[in-house]
């Protein structure tokens, strides 16, 4: 709930520091136009050391019929206490209290006229001030030298570096006002650093209007994220980085829950547990479900999840006697479709047992929370996967090579045995003349066959083409189509070729055939001696064509590096803004340089133990790996294809900014590992609604105050964060902008939203009743200068 806010206006005629009037062109009109204009919620009329009761109570009828809020204040002139000579203008707010804004109005206009007539000069000292602070409810602001003005167009850092000086620019006593705690105050106007920096601090905020028809150029588009209200500024000077905002630096989640209607269906109930009939209000940003041990806090969590997401069936069974209607901040019905919701992991204690373990599954289960593609042993498998091909390829090699060996010895021999029968056959004539060497087809009738099947493929071509709609269609289409004829045209070419060759070869043999049919009339030796002749000529053939094989498959088996890179690391490296982690997937040396035969981690030799020894083998050698792999082929160990085990233990470890986490201390690393997780899976993922069950489970009160409110504060404009808790930090110091209250009457459970700043009822008392521990928290929230406790100090 964002309002503009503007609690620096002129609207009439003050006095100056010298005593004279300065200059205000004011009107009631314009007063409307701008407030109508400028939709400003929440305002305060700031005049130079006077207040004009009258005006103020005309302003503040116009705001109330417009809807708005105007709160009285004053601009005061006065002077750092060390440096008399440099000026310094005070603005002073005040509650929104008929009868002390009569009575402070009367004693600060008295005050002021008797400075004017007696000293000649309008200057407030730091105990007339003080003395203010103590007798009324006030907030002042530092306004700055007016001699260097203002930003005219403050950026984001500008606006941010303001506001987080705001809760020592910003001077409030927000319980008994101490004389120590008074003079702190007083202590803050001599700080030479704050004198320094005061026009950076006071001059991003508010208009400072004088001239009415000119606010357009003064307004600072200033917003405030709470109900407008004195009790609402009071509530947002607390936490003022997030509650503060020009308007284009607001971020804004365009898709969340803005309300849910409860209401109870007409069938039989099934549970005996009854929910009251009403609207839960929430806001775009951080919302907090606090109540009661078993009220029924995490039940509305399930009714959210089993109403908006694919939530397997609940065991709550209340749910179902229910109709819940879930709107967005236009009114409109939301379903599954068109929202996404996210739901945060409890991962602390993950992480304390990762660490604590060296299992590395548990290495791995927290990975992957900050690292949801994390794929273990990626790498790895890749280098099993090679490792697999190149063993299998030695072994087919060395097969192939074996048996291309006994080939070319059976056919020397049958080579020398028909050179035997020749000598036999030297004195029979034969017929024979000189032929040319047998044609080889080109093409065999098989590649014939499958180069035909291009028309089929230019017809799926087309058939896929008339998917596409886009202008490029039609020059695609040209391109096939004469892509299309030179493949017929070549076609027809290598199909003549073919039939040529395949003719020639006929004619070849019919003149073969026509030798041994004439050598077969001449006598049966000379068909024998012709038929040895051609043989021996193909045999030959054979012969070179298998030798010229074994000498390849030789060179393979000298070069074939079967080791392959299995000695390495496989990493993983996470940037995030703030912390680089680096995951390393590591193998065991002695897994790859010291692989026993008889058992390791990659054979299988189960069956075959007895006949393997203890001897080591170094995989990293190519000489050791193929001895290993020859035992195993020749032990008919390797007789089907190979398929390496489970690869090989990797050992993972976890760096966060080079630093192993087994040398950090849990706290650091729960820590780095919920900055990355908010980052990567809450504030930068395509969630629009986060819901998380008690985030503060397992962890210490300091871890809850530093980690966890400083990652809630980083989804404020990301995503709305809707959160159960226990813990006072998180529910107050976290700064949550609505609360929802489980209430649970016997079997009744009503829920009711509200805002800490409310005027209605004190919900900081609702708070501090409902969570444990949550009064010294309120307390410590609200008091800037920290109290009495440390007057001490």
């Amino acid at each position: 709930m964002w309002n503009a806010i503007d609690l620096h206006m002129h609207t009439s005629v003050g006095v100056t520091r010298d005593g004279k009037s300065d200059t205000v062109n004011f009107s009631y009109l314009k007063f409307v136009q701008v407030l109508s204009e400028y939709e400003l919620k929440l305002l305060s009329v700031t005049n130079h050391n006077i207040i004009d009761f009258s005006n103020f109570l005309v302003l503040n009828y116009l705001s109330d019929i417009l809807g708005s809020t105007m709160l009285l204040g004053v601009e005061f002139d006065t002077v750092f206490a060390d440096k008399e000579d440099q000026p310094l203008h005070l603005v002073a707010i005040s509650e929104k209290e008929f009868e002390d804004n009569f009575e402070m109005s009367n004693n600060i206009n008295i005050e002021t006229q008797n400075k004017k007539n007696n000293i000649g000069e309008v200057i407030y000292s730091a105990e007339e001030l003080m003395s203010l602070v103590r007798n009324h409810n006030l907030v002042m602001i530092p306004h700055g030298s007016k001699s260097r003005g203002i930003f005219e167009d403050p950026s984001e850092e500008n606006i941010k570096s303001a506001l987080k000086i705001v809760r020592e620019g910003f001077i409030r006593v927000f319980d008994s006002p101490s004389n120590w705690k008074l003079s702190q105050i007083k202590s803050f106007m001599t700080e030479e650093n704050y004198a320094d920096n005061i026009d950076d601090f006071g001059g991003v905020l508010f208009s400072d209007v004088r001239d009415w028809d000119q606010y357009s150029s003064k307004n600072r588009n200033f917003y405030m994220n709470a109900e407008p209200s004195f009790k609402g500024l009071i509530h947002s000077l607390s936490n003022p980085v997030h509650r503060f905002s020009t308007k284009d630096h607001i971020n804004k989640n365009n898709h969340y829950i803005s309300r849910i209607e409860i209401k109870k269906r007409e069938e039989e109930s099934t549970s005996p547990l009854e929910l009251t009939e009403n609207c839960i209000n929430l806001d775009r940003g951080f919302n907090c479900i606090i109540g009661r041990s078993g009220s029924g806090k995490s039940l509305l969590l399930e009714i959210i999840k089993q109403s908006l997401t694919e939530s397997t069936k609940s065991s709550y069974d209340v749910i179902s006697d229910y109709e819940f209607s879930f709107y967005n901040e236009s009114d409109e019905k939301l379903d599954k479709s068109n929202i996404n919701i996210g739901f945060g992991e409890k991962i602390y204690d993950k992480i304390i047992q990762a660490n604590m373990s060296s299992d590395n599954e548990e290495m791995y289960s927290i990975v992957r929370y900050i690292m949801p593609d994390f794929v273990s042993k990626r790498n790895f498998q890749a280098v099993n996967e090679v490792f697999e091909k190149n063993v299998n390829l030695y072994i087919d090699t060395k097969k192939k090579y074996s048996d291309n060996s006994k080939k070319i010895i059976e056919e020397i021999n049958k080579l020398n045995g028909n050179e035997l029968k020749l000598r036999d056959l030297e004195d029979i004539s034969t017929f024979q003349i000189s032929l040319p060497d047998p044609f080889k087809l080109t093409y065999t009738q098989e590649q014939l066959n499958n180069f035909a099947k291009y028309s089929e493929h230019f017809e799926s071509l087309n058939t896929i083409l008339n998917i596409y709609k886009d202008n490029k269609k039609i020059n695609i289409k040209n391109k096939l189509d004469e892509t299309n004829k030179l493949f017929k045209t070549v076609y027809q070419e290598i199909t003549e070729l073919h039939k040529f060759e395949t003719y020639e070869i006929r004619k070849y043999d019919l003149v073969k055939k026509c030798i041994n049919d004439v050598n077969g009339i001449s006598s049966t030796n000379a068909l024998s001696k012709s038929t040895l002749i051609n043989s021996m000529s193909s045999t030959l053939d054979s012969i070179v064509s298998s030798f010229i094989e074994h000498k390849i498959d030789e060179f393979n088996l000298l070069s074939m590096d079967v080791s392959y890179n299995l000695q390495g690391s496989h990493q993983e490296t996470l940037i995030n803004k703030n912390n680089q982690i680096l995951v390393v997937e590591k193998v065991k040396e002695e897994d790859i340089k010291l692989v026993s035969e008889r058992e390791n981690k990659l054979f299988k030799t189960y069956g075959h133990k007895t006949k393997l020894n203890e001897k080591k083998y170094d995989l990293t050698s190519n000489k050791d790996t193929k001895n290993l792999l020859n035992k195993y082929i020749k032990l008919d160990i390797m007789r089907d294809s190979f398929k390496i085990n489970d690869l090989f233990d990797v050992e993972v470890e976890i760096f966060f900014d080079q630093n192993n986490i087994k040398n950090l201390n849990p706290g650091d690393i729960a820590k780095t590992y919920l900055e990355v997780y908010f980052d990567n899976n809450i504030i930068n993922s395509n969630n629009s609604v986060i819901l998380f069950d008690q985030l503060e489970n397992d962890v210490d009160k300091d871890f809850i105050s530093t980690t966890i409110k400083e990652q809630i504060n980083k989804t404020k404009g990301k995503v709305q964060f809707i959160v159960v808790t226990h813990d006072p930090i998180i529910a107050v110091n976290a700064d949550p902008t609505n609360y929802i209250e489980a209430i649970k009457n016997d079997k009744n459970i009503e829920y009711r939203n509200f805002r800490p700043e409310s005027y209605v009822q004190n919900e900081l008392i609702t708070i501090a009743n409902t969570v444990d521990g949550s009064r010294n928290v309120i307390k410590n929230r609200y008091e800037i200068y920290k109290g009495d406790r440390q007057h001490e100090n």
